[in-house]
């Protein structure tokens, strides 16, 4: 397949990937235009992606033409200004690292010529000198040039125009200024005169900055995922969901140079997360940039301010009320905290490395656990099904008989125990995640000194949530009295090398669950008539949790460690603490009752 086409294969289709010119990105708020070619033949795709490019290119040239430069913004104005100050020292910084040992720069050689190679001291003094005499016209070119590559233009009104490049005069005489100390072998911390964020000058720039900081976000990052995944920091979960994230600081803040990040983007950031919408990207908002997705979710949300409005009509369309609820909520603050956290990551690699001096904007803007809690107090959560939900449930056909495998909402004779059948009652009784469940093995499930308990550990091929994920779990007598034992002897009989091979589909994570969330979500609601979105499979896990908690005799250490959480809350207890053995945590396990959900 030829490259220059810019051809990419996923999932056995072709697909033409092109990255936008600056001026369009800004506009479309993504750096890349990818459009699927419909078709697994090499031939035709590379056929379809000339015609594809062809038209791209030409949209692209008429939208350059058309575009029209727009003023620059203080933002704007301030990183045009670091930039100045940055490349003038980082220039001067690169031609004294190149120069050989032993070489003085002030012996003149025969040849040289003082008029021909001016030094440092005075190209100080020119600038100092078109700055004393206000020779604005000086900078011009240099203006115009950076307001160019980034498509904007000079203000203008000419007295904007002059304050400009007044300061732009200034920038560069102190560069050069910082520059000429340096030549004599002077280095001090230096501040940029002008470019302040809120208030809070530019971070100081002690060094040079390294060419690979000074470029864009997605680059440099790309180079930071790529060596978190060959150092192993990174599992599959995160290499599949941390390229969102910086895509989304891309969409919001814009692919500019890594160096110039400053803390209002940073801030700016922060702010459009905590405003976006959970289903940014999906349903109603696919196609929409992150602060067009938070002007809908807005617009949606002053509908559902009159508490009496059953539903509602957007765009023609008319939503229930629990329905169109779903498209305002916004995201959690700890998903905010993660995509947070991944960006200052980039920038603690980048200094660590010695390729970025600068100080860290992304520092401190993590919400605290405490800010957490207040932020989340009165939004709705998870909740748990009551007893009569769970006989609604387990009295439906799928596991009181339904009419096929194939009809299993409808009411029947046939009871088919696969994962559909199981891994609900794993989750109720066992308080297995979804995927926890998925990836159990016939040899995970053991017994010892007469109890049967399962023991999930981690290995090569299936990764848990967490470190503490790893446990064991002593199997409830319910489970064992429907037949899971027997079940999991089958299994091995059959020589499953999972218990539940019939989920085999793995999503970009490397998780079974995309299937099985998906059938039952639709099963609870069409069948059981569970509309509530917040009681879904994770929530029969939180059932679990709430009725052994509701018994006082309940140890809150054992219980952590049943669900998979940190056993104490002092750290430090846990490096000496090893574990309890399933007789230890049978007790437990026959606190759970459901009363009314007995098969």
């Amino acid at each position: 397949m030829a490259a220059h086409l810019h051809i990419i294969k996923r999932d056995g289709i072709y697909y033409l990937r092109r990255r936008l010119p600056h001026a369009l990105a800004r506009f479309a708020c993504r750096t890349h235009f990818c459009r699927s070619l419909r078709t697994k033949d090499p031939e035709q795709a590379r056929r379809l992606a000339h015609r594809v490019a062809v038209a791209f290119d030409d949209l692209t040239l008429r939208v350059s033409l058309m575009a029209k430069r727009r003023e620059p913004s203080q933002t704007d104005i301030d990183r045009l200004l670091l930039g100045v100050f940055s490349d003038i020292l980082t220039s001067g910084e690169q031609n004294r690292i190149a120069r050989p040992q032993g070489y003085s720069p002030w012996v003149i050689e025969q040849d040289e010529s003082d008029d021909a190679n001016p030094g440092p001291d005075a190209e100080a003094d020119a600038w100092k000198t078109s700055l004393e005499f206000n020779m604005l016209d000086h900078a011009r070119d240099i203006v115009e040039r950076r307001l160019s590559e980034i498509n904007l233009g000079m203000p203008q009104s000419e007295e904007k125009q002059r304050i400009l490049l007044r300061m732009a005069l200034a920038t560069i005489a102190s560069a050069n200024e910082y520059d000429a100390e340096r030549e004599h072998g002077v280095y001090r911390p230096v501040v940029p005169p002008f470019g302040l964020n809120a208030g809070v000058p530019l971070a100081p720039i002690d060094t040079f900055v390294s060419d690979f900081a000074m470029k864009p976000f997605s680059e440099v990052y790309k180079v930071y995922a790529e060596s978190k995944v060959a150092k192993g920091d990174w599992g599959e979960n995160s290499a599949y969901k941390n390229p969102g994230k910086a895509n989304l600081f891309v969409r919001i803040v814009g692919d500019i140079p890594f160096a110039q990040i400053q803390r209002t983007d940073a801030l700016r950031f922060r702010e459009t997360l905590e405003r976006l919408p959970r289903l940014h990207g999906k349903s109603i908002y696919i196609g929409l940039s992150p602060h067009e997705c938070v002007a809908r979710a807005d617009e949606i949300g002053s509908l559902l301010s009159d508490k009496n409005r059953k539903q509602i009509e957007f765009e023609k369309i008319k939503y229930r009320r629990e329905e169109a609820e779903k498209f305002v909520e916004r995201l959690d603050p700890n998903t905010i905290n993660a995509a947070l956290s991944m960006v200052s990551g980039v920038f603690e690699w980048e200094h660590s490395s010695g390729c970025y001096p600068g100080g860290n904007p992304f520092d401190k803007l993590r919400a605290t656990k405490k800010e957490i809690k207040r932020r989340k107090q009165g939004k709705p959560t998870r909740q748990a099904w009551e007893p009569d939900q769970l006989e609604a449930l387990f009295s439906s056909p799928l596991w009181m008989g339904s009419r096929s495998e194939n009809r299993r909402h409808l009411s029947g004779k046939i009871v088919v125990e696969d994962g559909k059948f199981w891994c609900p009652l794993l989750a109720i009784f066992a308080g297995l995640r979804a995927d926890e469940a998925l990836t159990l093995r016939a040899s995970d499930i053991r017994e010892h000194e007469g109890v049967w308990y399962l023991d999930l550990q981690e290995d090569k091929e299936r990764k848990y949530k967490t470190a503490n994920a790893s446990r064991l779990i002593p199997l409830h007598d319910e489970l064992i009295r429907i037949g899971f034992i027997e079940f999991k002897e089958a299994a091995e009989r059959a020589g499953h090398r999972r218990l539940f091979e019939e989920f085999g589909y793995r999503n970009r994570s490397g998780k079974y669950t995309d299937t099985l969330s998906k059938w039952f979500g639709i099963y609870r609601r069409d069948v059981v008539g569970q509309t509530q979105h917040l009681r879904d499979f994770h929530a029969l896990r939180h059932t679990f949790d709430t009725f052994i908690e509701r018994k006082l005799e309940a140890d809150p250490v054992m219980l952590r460690r049943v669900m998979g959480h940190q056993g104490h809350t002092n750290g430090t207890t846990d490096d000496y603490f090893k574990g309890y053995e399933a007789k230890d945590l049978k007790p437990l396990i026959d606190l759970l009752e459901y009363s009314s959900a007995r098969l």
